[in-house]
């Protein structure tokens, strides 16, 4: 109930029902799950621990929903080559495990990248004892951190447990078209 409690609060923000969910890291699966629940969107989970991936793809074919709902790739958002803008939201349940302290600005640009324009949003939690770090240290103040990349058109605020990075207005550089 938790999990789905925290699914309808990112979803609601995001504005997000159907299109595309990127989920960085399963965790015990309860938040995937809450996800496919709670929506019509279609998961693209990626996961590190290789035994997961085996778990829960199995979880989800026999569900029925493993290859028209959803796709559980292994690795990292590093390591992946993801589309560009494919993403109305993107979450990852905690940004430690997500693998943003290996290599952050890496993570936010590949976050950003995969976010679609006009309000894509990206919910990425912090844990407690990451919240307790103060800004300006190297692992401090995430929203601090991803603010420093300076990603074009984006907005982020700090919620406390996560930080919220949306893609604002249209794509840098596009013009406007009216058509003939």
């Amino acid at each position: 109930q938790e999990y789905r409690l925290k699914a309808r609060q990112i979803l609601a923000e995001a504005g997000a029902g159907e299109g595309y969910c990127l989920l960085l890291g399963i965790g015990d699966g309860g938040l995937l799950r809450a996800i496919l629940a709670e929506s019509e969107l279609n998961v693209v989970a990626v996961e590190r621990n290789a035994e997961m991936v085996e778990s829960m793809r199995r979880e989800m074919d026999e569900a029925g929903v493993y290859g028209r709902r959803i796709s559980i790739l292994p690795g990292n958002i590093a390591s992946l080559q993801l589309p560009p803008y494919f993403a109305s939201v993107i979450i990852a349940e905690d940004v430690e495990t997500s693998g943003f302290d290996e290599e952050p600005k890496v993570f936010a640009e590949r976050v950003y990248h995969s976010l679609r324009p006009y309000g894509g949003l990206a919910w990425l939690g912090v844990g407690a004892e990451r919240r307790q770090v103060p800004p300006g240290t190297p692992y401090g103040a995430v929203a601090e951190r991803i603010s420093s990349f300076n990603l074009p058109g984006s907005r982020i605020t700090d919620q406390g447990e996560a930080v919220v990075v949306r893609r604002a207005g249209a794509l840098p550089g596009s013009g406007d078209w009216i058509g003939q």
